[in-house]
């Protein structure tokens, strides 16, 4: 009986911890979707947009910073075309973090935008105008019954504005860490 009770125990504990479940995360809702759209923007200087597309761009951004499993900053290593047996084509990306906002994400990511993908468009338009090249990449988990945990995506090269956004961020999820800015004249 006693042997029974920590064999239950145990199979208790396995199921409970999400790094021994096989069940998959949730999917992507249609809003998450479209932030996290396996794709890229090349918008460097968000200031120059106006009116409405200002308000989008820092709207999507809050969205990103508040639903992201990890946010980082790196370079992008490798863009690679890989065609599946259904001749459908995805391009990974190899992205070096350099510096992690949010989440445990490792030192190197493999990102994935396969066709059908909101973003995937803006990855086959602009895939070789991203090598060596530094980003902000918003990261998504979510999954299905073929994949159970997926990272979905968006990447952004930094700017000014983004930056200021990101050490507010930065700030907000450390509110131990004091920095200190010295300014010489």
């Amino acid at each position: 009986m006693r042997g029974a009770l920590i064999s239950l125990l145990l199979v208790g504990a396995c199921a409970s911890d999400p790094a021994l479940r096989k069940e998959p995360l949730p999917p992507l809702t249609e809003a998450q979707a479209r932030l996290f759209d396996d794709g890229v923007d090349l918008m460097e200087d968000p200031a120059a947009l106006e009116g409405r597309w200002y308000d989008e761009w820092s709207q999507d951004l809050e969205r990103r910073l508040s639903e992201s499993d990890e946010v980082v900053v790196g370079t992008v290593r490798t863009v690679r075309a890989d065609v599946d047996l259904s001749r459908r084509t995805s391009y990974r990306v190899v992205f070096a973090v350099e510096r992690v906002l949010r989440g445990k994400p490792g030192k190197e990511l493999t990102l994935a935008s396969r066709e059908g993908a909101v973003g995937y468009s803006s990855m086959e338009r602009y895939r070789e105008r991203l090598l060596e090249r530094r980003f902000v990449a918003f990261i998504k988990r979510a999954g299905d019954e073929s994949a159970p945990d997926v990272r979905h995506f968006h990447l952004t090269p930094p700017s000014p504005q983004l930056d200021r956004r990101l050490e507010r961020f930065e700030a907000d999820q450390r509110p131990q860490v004091i920095k200190v800015i010295e300014h010489s004249h």
